[in-house]
């Protein structure tokens, strides 16, 4: 009978699933067209208030389930104080949620976009009527600003807006819409798999290609098999009634996905699960993720705060601390949910996970590790033990480590919170998942600096620790994602400068570089103010130079194959170890200048490449036109993004042609990250490119160098 109803219920969803989504692409279809239609014209903006009503339910990301224009509100009377008007009251649509039905009050502007897809901002004299409309956080749970594009809030400080009411979260409708309109395109899974229809190898040769479909349900099969049966197992160090295991998969071969139906399957109505991953900007993509591709009906919290990712930013890139925030986004990203780090409105949200158990709903919680004691004072709060049934603990590698046990530095400390997850009185889950693409094993001489002291003193968590981390619950190498075209191969490209040419020009912006920072230094002595350089913020060296131009010259076109054939570089993302650096690469290797010595190195005209820079103080809105970008970009006109950690991981651009080291990493797992970028799949895609700029000393032979050059030039850890 259970058999019955599951399969009932299995049948029943399908067919909902096929009539939304095909309703919903009806839907985000024509929100496309009209957004391409209005977006380089000057309107009043009504358009995007109906376009935006009409989306609203069928973004996934957006979790409302109703959005109605201002004065068509029904629920108006009952909710605003008497006498608001119910025209013209600075609030343009409103929006209810669909977990816990908060309101959202939205303002919508449309802006007349440029071709890049950026529109001048919206000024704060156009913001205060809705910000005083819109203040009262006992109403309004979100305010939303919706814009057709690239368009930033200016005039208002974060600090001064949330005075005034919840935060402002600037949305641009038509990205949202874009990504929607894709999952749903990513969920139709119509392609045979030839790896299922063979069965099995024939006469010993190449086993047949497994889509990544059908691999990701052998996962989630095996990993739910082996999960519950070593649950009632006696393993050691693990008690009975817990499992714990581990997935490995390369970059971009769907571990999210896997993670989303692991959930699905072993957390029933009224029950609680839990997703830990690094960084807000995780959170953020899982949490979309999840809500887009779900077969059951997910009710979410987010648990993480801005706290902290600011001063992120002034770190070094080569600082190997598994805590940082390398994704550097804010909660401006999360919406249509609670997002507090309160332990009290923790408790509270997962108290009434039991109005679920009459309903197929998932409850939940995406956190980031350096919350996550937060959200075990929330469990401990609600006496959700016994309900707590699955922890997914996402790019797991960040929460092995080898740390002092008497030691309290604040390094320390924030590894503690990282490992919290490992602990099962803080995380009583039934089941524990660790997902990584890079499991951290440590070697030789991290055991032996622990061996040369008390080993007593030392807490040591590597990946190979079953009471930690548990078995093995599946892995696949990218080897075998490239054979089954889960991700294309990659090539490396060592693009070597050395020549007289190329040592004058990088010697010419030295002395440039210097000769304004000595400007500057003057200008701030005069001025009595106290002005140093950061931490790791040296000046950039005729090497670093040399190496900028020899990225330059590859997004130029002047990388060539063997038999002289140009690669053909679309979009790059490339990675400095500091802002500072990141800043002025950028702006020399747009001038005019290194463009001209592009043009004499291949032989045309001056490159076309279009170059930026983005960080932490980047706005969400810019950050999302650079991303788009990236994926329009051709042969004719690449665009490259130059920036210190905020596109590792967590960062999804499946048509990215290369990534590019302008400076060497020490960490392998950031290697392999960025790495995974490139390999994304894509249509009309074969290979990724992984950039690796190397200066070669004038009269030196460039291959004979590049074969002995020391390893530490960046290059030799890709492989």
């Amino acid at each position: 009978m259970v058999i019955a109803v599951a399969e009932a219920r299995e049948f029943m969803s399908e067919g909902r699933r096929h009539r939304h989504s095909s309703e919903a692409a009806s839907v985000l279809d024509d929100a496309l067209a009209e957004l391409e239609e209005h977006a380089h014209r000057q309107t009043d903006g009504i358009w995007l208030e109906e376009v935006t009503a009409d989306v609203a339910p069928h973004v996934r990301d957006w979790n409302v389930e109703h959005c109605w224009r201002w004065e068509d509100w029904p629920h108006r009377d009952e909710v605003m104080p008497e006498g608001t008007p119910a025209v013209d009251a600075g609030i343009d649509l409103v929006a209810r949620r669909r977990d816990d039905k908060g309101w959202i009050a939205i303002q919508v502007k449309s802006r007349r976009l440029n071709l890049a897809g950026e529109g001048e901002r919206v000024p704060s004299d156009e913001m205060n009527k809705f910000l005083a409309a819109a203040a009262d956080r006992d109403i309004w749970a979100e305010r939303w600003l919706v814009v057709n594009g690239a368009v930033p809030l200016g005039g208002h400080t974060p600090g001064k807006v949330a005075m005034s009411g919840a935060p402002v979260k600037v949305v641009n409708v038509a990205r949202a819409v874009e990504q929607q309109r894709a999952a749903l395109a990513a969920s139709t899974d119509g392609e045979s798999c030839p790896h299922c229809e063979a069965g099995s190898v024939v006469g010993g040769g190449e086993p047949p290609v497994q889509t990544r479909s059908c691999m990701q349900r052998e996962a989630v099969e095996t990993a739910v098999a082996r999960l519950r049966a070593n649950e009632r197992a006696d393993e050691v160090d693990i008690p009975r009634g817990e499992a714990r295991g581990r997935i490995v998969l390369p970059c971009g071969t769907g571990k999210t996905r896997i993670a989303l139906r692991i959930t699905e399957e072993l957390t029933y109505p009224g029950e609680l699960s839990v997703v830990l991953c690094p960084s807000i900007a995780l959170v953020a993509q899982i949490r979309r993720e999840f809500l887009q591709h779900a077969e059951r009906p997910l009710r979410v919290m987010a648990v993480c705060s801005d706290k902290g990712v600011a001063a992120d930013e002034e770190r070094v890139a080569n600082d190997d601390d598994a805590t940082l925030d390398r994704g550097l986004a804010t909660t401006e990203e999360i919406k249509g949910c609670p997002v507090t780090t309160d332990a009290g409105e923790i408790a509270d949200w997962i108290r009434r996970r039991r109005e679920d158990a009459f309903g197929d709903v998932v409850s939940v919680i995406f956190g980031t590790y350096q919350s996550a004691q937060r959200v075990a004072e929330g469990i401990k709060q609600a006496e959700a033990a016994d309900a707590f049934k699955v922890l997914v603990c996402d790019e797991a590698h960040r929460t092995a480590g080898v740390s002092r046990r008497k030691r309290s530095t604040a390094a320390e400390e924030r590894l503690r919170e990282f490992t919290l997850c490992h602990d099962r009185a803080a995380f009583p889950a039934t089941y524990r998942v660790y997902q990584t693409a890079t499991p951290r094993i440590y070697g030789d001489s991290a055991m032996a600096e622990a061996g040369r002291t008390d080993r007593g003193d030392f807490v040591v968590r590597q990946m190979d620790d079953q009471a930690t981390f548990g078995v093995e619950l599946y892995r696949r190498s990218y080897a075998d994602a490239v054979r089954n075209r889960w991700l294309s191969d990659y090539r490396i490209i060592a693009m070597g400068v050395g020549d007289q040419g190329a040592i004058d020009l990088a010697n010419l912006l030295v002395r440039e570089a210097d000769e304004k920072a000595a400007l500057e230094a003057e200008a701030a002595e005069q001025g009595k103010q106290a002005k140093s350089r950061k931490r790791g913020d040296r000046l950039p060296t005729t090497g670093d130079y040399l190496k900028g131009l020899a990225f330059a010259l590859a997004m130029g076109g002047g990388a060539l194959t063997k038999d002289g054939t140009s690669v053909p570089l679309r979009s790059c993302i490339g990675f400095l170890n500091t802002i500072a650096r990141s800043k002025t690469m950028t702006a020399v290797l747009k001038s005019d200048a290194v463009r001209e010595w592009i043009a004499e190195q291949t032989g045309g005209a001056a490159a076309g490449y279009g170059l930026e820079h983005l960080d932490a103080s980047s706005s969400v809105a810019k950050r999302d036109e650079a991303k788009r970008r990236l994926a329009v970009a051709d042969t004719d006109e690449p665009h490259g993004i130059l920036n210190v950690g905020i596109f590792g991981e967590g960062t999804d651009s499946p048509s990215l042609s290369a990534v590019a080291f302008l400076e060497p990493r020490k960490s392998p797992i950031d290697v392999v990250q960025a790495v995974g970028r490139a390999m994304r799949r894509a249509q009309g895609k074969d290979l990724g490119y992984i950039v690796v700029p190397v200066v070669i000393p004038p009269g030196v032979d460039a291959e004979r160098h590049l074969a002995i050059s020391d390893k530490h030039e960046g290059w030799r850890e890709l492989g």
